[in-house]
Parts: C-alpha cells; structure tokens; sequence
C-alpha cells in the first residue's frame, strides 16, 4: 500500500495513520510513504495514483467537499493532538538558554495576545497569517483556527514517546531501538521559566 504525503513518514501524523492502520491489523511497516508537494496528493488521489493520501488544508476540504473525487475522507488530526513543539538545538540548549527563554516568552505572548480562541474573525491577524501562509484570507477561513497550548506538559510527553515507538516500526528513520526517556529529549525548563512557574 502506497500513501502519498507532503511530510513523508518521519514526521508527527505517522502516528495518527498507525492508529488507524492498527484498526484494520496493519502497522506502518506495511505501507510506503510517497513524499510529494500537497497539491500533487490531491492529483495523485484523483488518478488513482496512490492507494491512499495525507492531504494538508485546504486541499482536503476541497476533495472532502467533491462529489467527483474518487478517494473518500477517513480520518485526520484529533482536536486535542500535539501536532508540534519548540525545538532547540545544542547552541540554544547550553550556549545562549536566555535566548531560548526570550523567544519562548516571545512565543506565548503571541499566542495568548493574538492567535488565541476565534482569531480568524480578527481581519488584521487573519491577514498577517495569510500573508505569511501565502494564502488568500478567504482560504484560511475555510478552516478551524489552529488551536495552541502553552501547557503540553505529560500530554506531549505521552505523544513523543508513542512518536519514538511508531518511528521505529519503519527501518531508517530512528538510530536507535529503543524510545529515549524524556529526560534525554525535553526540556521543559524553558516553558517553565517563560510562564514563570
């Protein structure tokens, strides 16, 4: 089986398909991911090129939406999912921390203060996401704002740590056997300097 995909299998919705390929008694060892732009998804899905797709917004709502598409929406992203984090690499870990926490507190301001609840109905911000997503307003109020939470904590723990276990089903992508504790890969110090606890 063959899904096309933008991200490819290195990335955070690898484990929303295992889910779901559990759910049928299959895992990601029995599948290929063809990477590919998003829009070519959608037109490998239309030929029937592909046995399966991830298709990024808005483009599934467009196939969602047509009558004439030959592939059907399955399943997507929970409401709740940790679809990503801040990552820091050895220089902002060790070198420059303060840094790190200023852009962190710089990141939480943004969220509470401006891409907080229905910010879509504020032309402004839309218009400065739309701007940088390179999309036109319209497309982004097609879709549900993008929801952000400050206070990951044990849920991200929990979704890293079953990330670790799906990554190592498919060869390649991980060098290690084994999921790394969290105390090897989080840092939760910056959060907690940034939100001052």
């Amino acid at each position: 089986m063959t899904i096309a995909s933008q991200v490819g299998d290195g990335a955070a919705v690898s484990a929303v398909i295992n889910r779901e390929l559990q759910k049928a008694g299959l895992d990601l060892s029995r599948i290929k991911f063809q990477q590919m732009a998003t829009a070519d998804v959608y037109t490998a899905l239309a030929n029937g090129a592909v046995d399966a797709g991830w298709l990024a917004d808005p483009l599934w709502l467009d196939a969602a939406a047509s009558p004439a598409f030959p592939a059907t929406f399955a399943f997507g992203f929970d409401p709740e999912e940790i679809q990503g984090a801040v990552v820091y690499g050895p220089t902002l870990l060790r070198e420059h921390r303060a840094v790190g926490e200023a852009f962190l507190r710089a990141y939480y301001t943004t969220v509470r203060e401006h891409v907080n609840g229905n910010y879509h109905d504020n032309p402004e911000i839309l218009g400065i996401l739309a701007d940088a997503a390179e999309v036109s307003p319209e497309e982004l109020r097609r879709l549900p704002p993008l929801q952000f939470s400050a206070l990951l904590n044990g849920r991200f723990t929990q979704s890293f740590q079953e990330l670790q276990r799906v990554y190592g089903i498919k060869d390649g992508i991980l060098q290690y056997d084994q999921p790394l504790p969290d105390s090897r890969l989080l840092d939760m110090g910056f959060s907690d300097k940034a939100l001052h606890r």
